[in-house]
């Protein structure tokens, strides 16, 4: 993680200094960083939220056969969907706030 965070921190050196001298490429390096972290962060997150709904009858079947009581299937059906909703609205939340960190 302290790579990640090295390369971030120089990104944004490196932009104020783009900024502050008006290098143009300087500005273009950290506006294409900032491009390829929302792609990634975007792509990432698309596929944990495919994954979660691919996944979800399974979770349900195998919660089902371990909590065999007369609501378990109600239950566990409801957990999935509180599941879904959960990380569906974190992660729009999360690429909400990238979006405007990097407008400021």
């Amino acid at each position: 993680m302290h790579g990640l965070e090295n390369m971030s921190a120089e990104t944004d050196f490196h932009s104020l200094i783009g900024a502050i001298s008006r290098k143009l490429g300087l500005i273009k390096f950290f506006f294409a960083m900032l491009v390829i972290h929302l792609i990634f962060s975007l792509g990432s997150g698309g596929f944990a939220i495919y994954r979660i709904f691919h996944d979800a009858p399974a979770y349900i079947d195998k919660c089902i056969s371990h909590h065999g009581g007369s609501h378990a299937s109600q239950v566990c059906h409801e957990g999935a969907t509180i599941t879904k909703v959960v990380v569906i609205a974190l992660f729009i939340l999360l690429w909400l706030i990238e979006i405007c960190e990097s407008l400021f």
